[in-house]
């Protein structure tokens, strides 16, 4: 089991750069101290479904025009209890002997339900969720430098104009920002 769940990648995303929640949250960049990174996200349908370009092709990915793109759906956030994994819940075969490899038991269904859910005391984040497989055991999602376009530094980030010419050495069309609070105390950026 473990091996298997070891093919499957989880990439999270958020819409939302201007969230004081991200930016002063221990879940992620404490005391403004890190860095945003902003995706260029494509809609290839034109149905206000997004993708993202990748220079793998992972598993349920979509080739269009040579190029390989992953979903990303957003989370939805509800009130409902279908988010507890209950650990005795077991699955069974015909003949009443335990089955570790069946599909449909209820956790199986709870864990697809919390790929693409999320408790509502969660809905800050404005998460988009990607899941990848891979049968070659890749640990990293190769992205084209070209769909970074820009870099936005929180306020009390350490060394960022260090990281900005490491940055600007990959790729001389990132903008890169400086997050700010503005005058009425709502995260904002400055253009460095």
């Amino acid at each position: 089991m473990d091996e298997l769940a070891d093919t499957f990648k989880v990439f999270c995303l958020a819409d939302r750069w201007k969230s004081d929640y991200f930016w002063n949250s221990e879940s992620f960049c404490k005391n403004y101290e890190g860095f945003c990174i902003g995706y260029k996200a494509v809609d290839l349908f034109k149905q206000d479904s997004f993708f993202m370009e990748c220079n793998t092709p992972y598993d349920y990915m979509i080739t269009n025009n040579g190029k390989h793109y992953f979903s990303l759906p957003p989370i939805k956030y509800d009130k409902n209890d279908k988010h507890t994994f209950d650990y005795w819940d077991k699955a069974y075969d015909k003949n009443g002997n335990y089955d570790p490899t069946a599909t449909n038991t209820k956790n199986t269904n709870t864990i697809i339900y919390n790929f693409l859910h999320k408790y509502e005391r969660f809905n800050n984040e404005h998460e988009y969720r990607a899941w990848f497989k891979t049968s070659n055991n890749i640990n990293k999602v190769y992205i084209p430098k070209e769909i970074i376009v820009c870099i936005i530094f929180g306020m009390n980030c350490p060394d960022y104009l260090t990281l900005k010419s490491q940055f600007e050495s990959n790729n001389s069309n990132i903008k890169f920002y400086k997050q700010i609070i503005d005058a009425d105390g709502h995260v904002d950026c400055i253009r460095l």
